[in-house]
């Protein structure tokens, strides 16, 4: 948890966390010369709806991606003799094929 000011050089008086933003004089000048993207005609065409379900869609191809990628490094990484022994205690959920840990409950 914390409170963040919305520009640098604001400062908050009171903190509800020890830290501090250290940013580079550099990356300042460079933030500022990027021009926002222009408002795209197709995209304000589309309806929340719409939106909403390519957000969704996206979504799930994403986490089906990832759920295939930590699959084929667990098989890659449980034919390997010499890695074999960090997958050993680990086996597929039937979930969302994310891996568990045995003795976890």
């Amino acid at each position: 948890m914390g409170a963040v000011a919305d520009n640098f050089d604001e400062t908050i008086k009171q903190k509800i966390f020890h830290a501090c933003l250290l940013v580079e004089p550099a990356m300042v000048a460079e933030l500022a010369r990027v021009k926002p993207l222009p408002p795209s005609a197709e995209l304000s065409q589309i309806t929340d709806q719409q939106l909403s379900y390519m957000l969704e869609t996206n979504f799930n191809a994403v986490k089906k991606d990832i759920s295939l990628l930590i699959q084929t490094e667990i098989e890659r990484i449980s034919s390997d003799p010499a890695l074999k022994h960090l997958v050993e205690n680990l086996h597929p959920s039937a979930s969302a094929g994310k891996p568990e840990r045995d003795g976890d409950d």
